[in-house]
């Protein structure tokens, strides 16, 4: 049982590396791609004009990403409502109880987000530089499986989160 558990918090800790290396390289083509919009336009009066959606796309990519993050770092949006009400010895308890509902809605949404994109599939819409919408769409399952991923590794760990 012990060689599982670590298997998970060392998946766990593999894709949080992914992550902060997407996220990083997102960064820098957010702030790159905006600076050479800002001075192809002032200085040339055009740009690029696949790279203003193509922004919009990375700051999706940064939100669901980001997202994901947020739930290995622990750092999630709490309402501590209940936890004022509860003994410092059940916290613990609270937490998991908390993590295992946020794992399963993202299981949840990760199959309907699964669901969504087999519909997206069938009308084969293109988005920019011939690149598919549910292939973009792609973001919503993979970023809800690492969420819910991250939930679950989260119910292994012994140390308090409160």
């Amino acid at each position: 049982m012990k060689n599982v558990i670590t298997f998970i918090k060392e998946t766990d800790n593999f894709f949080g590396k992914i992550e902060n290396l997407i996220l990083i390289l997102i960064l820098f083509l957010l702030v790159s791609g905006s600076t050479f919009q800002i001075i192809s336009r002032i200085f040339f009066n055009s740009g690029v004009t696949w790279l203003a959606p193509f922004l919009r796309l990375l700051v999706l990519f940064t939100a669901m990403i980001g997202g994901a993050k947020t739930v290995q770092n622990n750092s999630t949006i709490k309402i501590d409502i209940l936890n004022n009400f509860i003994a410092d010895k059940n916290k613990k308890y609270s937490d998991k109880i908390i993590d295992l509902f946020g794992m399963l809605i993202s299981i949840i949404l990760f199959i309907i987000s699964i669901k969504f994109i087999i519909i997206e599939k069938e009308f084969a819409e293109l988005f920019l530089l011939n690149i598919k919408t549910w292939q973009i769409e792609l973001i919503f399952p993979v970023s809800f499986f690492l969420m819910a991923f991250h939930f679950f590794s989260k119910l292994f760990d012994s140390r308090k989160q409160t």
